[in-house]
């Protein structure tokens, strides 16, 4: 099929590099909201030690904007669907940036914890805002949309590993450093406004054939609920790594806070690679397979910090973290974008937003009470053997393989 001037356009605008560098940087402010301060967390809680149950406090300072992520993204979605993205977008960039670094001026925990839900909020109207505008600029042709998420995956993990070891290293100096980094945003903000646009949908008969026949899909809760499950299980193995290894690095392995920050850059960098070759790995992998293998990955790193208590070791198995983060999130994207249309994905994606944030945030809740218990090391074990459970779960789920039609092949 060929395109008409109208769609040609979209393709040609959406190819252009201000755009791609604006859209993908922005992705950056979607992860950023809680694993820029993550080396910041051993000093935060020393610094209020007096405060009663401050364990659970800090690694809730963490994630608390998760909550309000998976309150507000879908009404994020609901609002996007119904107006338009840019309207919501840029004036939650620019809340995200002040309440961000506001963070640098608390004097106790709990105000700290409020600013991180202002954060929240602002988070989800960026989150849904950003990837329901890269489904829109790349729904036409061939490979553009996987090629586009493994891109996106890439900047976002590059920019945060290196933003998260600029975190570790202001915080050498004063834990309130590392809440300035989110003046990074501003940067963002500025590109956003040069290069972003509206996307304008335009409907042909086969086009309204196929959202027909996509609606139908999409509208069966039962073919997405993996990817709704997945999306959060994935988010709450990821952020156990964020909340207790840079107590694990510095508690049990006696290192400074500059090792924290290495480290924890480890499967933000790992996560960025691996969703950029997420494109190469779909050709010879289906989604269901992609799904098995990175649970089994970050199956066998959580067992190695069990079997091996060495900074080596713990940085190679938080790598494998990312490897698995990075090919999970963007399998999850790519295959929900696939049943969706213009008229509904900022909802749909808002659901999958929602999960995998409820994830984060709760990931706190269950993972310290465990570690505070039993070890870090021996929680590795249990976590490990969950993972597997998942993944064989996994191999009994039955996926929705869309055909490709005439529209995608272009």
């Amino acid at each position: 099929m060929l395109y008409d001037r109208f769609e040609q356009k979209l393709i040609e605008v959406t190819e252009r590099k201000g755009l791609r560098l604006a859209l993908f940087s922005a992705s950056t402010m979607t992860i950023l909201g809680a694993i820029l301060v993550a080396p910041a967390l051993p000093a935060i809680t020393k610094a209020f030690s007096g405060t009663p149950h401050i364990e659970i406090l800090s690694g809730l300072m963490l994630t608390i904007p998760a909550l309000f992520v998976m309150i507000f993204s879908p009404i994020a979605g609901f609002l996007m669907d119904k107006h338009t993205k840019l309207r919501f977008l840029y004036p939650a960039m620019i809340v995200w940036v002040i309440s961000g670094m506001s963070g640098a001026l608390c004097e106790n925990i709990y105000t700290l914890i409020a600013t991180r839900c202002v954060l929240g909020i602002a988070a989800a109207f960026v989150s849904v805002g950003v990837n329901t505008l890269l489904g829109d600029y790349y729904s036409l042709g061939v490979g553009r949309r996987e090629r586009a998420l493994s891109m996106q995956g890439f900047v976002m993990s590059v920019g945060g590993a290196i933003l998260t070891m600029l975190s570790g290293y202001l915080t050498n100096y004063a834990w309130q450093y590392a809440f300035l980094v989110y003046g990074s945003g501003i940067i963002v903000i500025f590109l956003c406004v040069m290069f972003l646009f509206e996307p304008r949908t335009k409907k042909t008969k086969e086009s309204t054939a196929k959202d027909s026949m996509k609606n139908n899909v999409k509208e069966s809760y039962k073919i997405l609920f993996p990817v709704y499950f997945i999306g959060f299980f994935i988010m709450v193995a990821y952020y156990l790594a964020g909340i207790e290894f840079p107590h694990y690095i510095e508690d049990v392995l006696g290192l400074e806070p500059k090792y924290i920050g290495l480290a924890m850059a480890l499967p933000t960098l790992s996560f960025g690679i691996f969703a950029f070759f997420y494109k190469d790995i779909a050709k010879f992998l289906s989604i269901k397979r992609v799904y098995i293998v990175a649970l089994c990955i970050e199956s066998v790193a959580f067992l190695l910090v069990f079997l091996v208590q060495n900074f080596a070791i713990t940085a190679f198995s938080l790598f494998c973290f990312g490897v698995a983060g990075g090919l999970i999130v963007t399998n999850n994207s790519n295959y929900l974008f696939k049943l969706s249309d213009a008229t509904n994905r900022a909802k749909l994606y808002a659901i999958l937003a929602s999960c995998s944030f409820f994830g984060q945030f709760i990931t706190p809740l269950i993972a310290t009470p465990i570690s505070l218990y039993i070890g870090l090391q021996n929680s590795c074990l249990l976590w490990a053997v969950a993972i597997f459970i998942v993944a064989l779960g996994f191999c009994v789920l039955r996926f929705e393989e869309l055909k490709t039609t005439s529209l995608d092949k272009h």
